[in-house]
């Protein structure tokens, strides 16, 4: 078992996976087999952080260019002012305040996203 854990076949397995397997093995050798055979000396598998996937301006501005109609401005809004998913589901005319070039989320229905009760985003520059 110990060969099986420390090869490089089974560096390759995630680390969830691995611990399954593991905790398998211990299942089917206590409980079944009646085997104790001690305590297990390995290494603990660990998650590797992820970076996460960002797009370049020139990629975005891609992606956007290929949209239609008001999907592209949503889109465009999204992008240009960090609005998120939900909000920009949710956004309303009353929400952009064009002359203090802002959009001001106010807490509505006991909703309010992320904890706050009010959020002001500024409103992406026009090219």
């Amino acid at each position: 078992m110990h060969g099986w854990v420390t090869s490089p076949c089974s560096a390759i397995c995630r680390s969830v996976r691995k611990k399954a397997v593991l905790n398998a093995i211990v299942l089917l050798y206590r409980q079944i087999l009646n085997i104790e055979f001690g305590k297990l000396d390995f290494d603990g598998a660990s998650n590797g952080r992820r970076l996460p996937v960002v797009f370049t301006r020139e990629e975005a501005t891609a992606v956007i260019d290929n949209l239609c109609c008001h999907h592209r401005l949503l889109v465009s809004v999204m992008y240009g002012s960090g609005l998120r998913a939900m909000d920009a589901g949710r956004l309303r005319v009353q929400d952009v305040h064009f002359g203090h070039k802002c959009i001001l989320f106010v807490k509505r229905n006991g909703r309010s996203g992320i904890g706050h009760r009010y959020r002001t985003l500024l409103w992406p520059l026009c090219s």
